[in-house]
């Protein structure tokens, strides 16, 4: 896992030092985002039946994001963000809650989509994808359970979705997202030691669950350029 880490910063560092004269950040925001977990078992199922109790959600996060072009793909509109996300749980007698913070860094690409007419000003709708990069901090447990701690590790995921822009003043707009993230694709754990979260809670194997989560986000976007047939968002 370390080895892909490293492989990732490093792709990340040297498309910054070939790039940094081509691209032009267009855009910086914030947002928050409700979400819904979808799996895996061992996060989703109560926790009576050996799961960790979260559920479905709501859960909650904030983050930040920022939008840039290049000239040689004018259509395209390249876009990074980082956020924290936390998911909870509870169940069990005595109950036991658990709480599970993730960071996220996304790179990825949005395409504009054709500006629609919402009264008199025009919003624009964009679809979009990413590639994740998710630290799993070790989940905390109150109270602690003698003996045992969680694991902590850095997944490797992606994200597809898309949403609307609407102008609020000449340089401000409201971003309205929705997005289906798959959070580890890549580096899953494989034993007690490096697992998060079990496929099945049924399962006598150690096999890490894919985490999956949609997301509704909403946010503000301050354009750092024009703001014509959307660029600049």
């Amino acid at each position: 896992m370390k080895k892909v880490v490293m492989l990732v910063a490093v792709m990340l560092v040297a498309s910054g030092v070939v790039y940094s004269q081509a691209f032009k950040v267009t855009s910086v925001g914030g947002n928050l985002g409700v979400h819904g977990l979808l799996g895996p078992e061992g996060a989703t199922e109560v926790v009576s039946k050996g799961g960790a109790g979260m559920g479905f959600g709501p859960f909650l996060g904030v983050g930040g994001r920022l939008r840039a072009s290049m000239a040689s793909m004018p259509k395209i509109r390249w876009a990074a963000g980082v956020r924290y996300d936390i998911f909870q749980g509870a169940g069990g007698t005595p109950e036991t809650k658990i709480t599970q913070g993730i960071l996220g860094i996304g790179l990825g690409a949005e395409y504009p989509l054709k500006a629609m007419k919402m009264g008199a000003k025009e919003m624009w709708p964009y679809v979009g994808g990413e590639i994740q990069v998710n630290v799993y901090p070790a989940a905390t447990i109150d109270p602690a359970i003698a003996g045992y701690t969680p694991n902590s590790g850095t997944r490797i995921g992606i994200g597809l979705g898309g949403g609307v822009e609407y102008p609020l003043t000449p340089k401000m707009n409201l971003d309205v997202g929705l997005k289906l993230s798959i959070a580890n694709l890549l580096g899953k754990g494989s034993t007690a030691t490096d697992a998060l979260y079990q496929s099945s809670v049924t399962s006598t194997s150690i096999e890490e669950g894919t985490w999956m989560h949609l997301s509704l986000t909403i946010g503000v976007n301050w354009s750092l350029g024009s703001m014509m047939s959307g660029e600049g968002m």
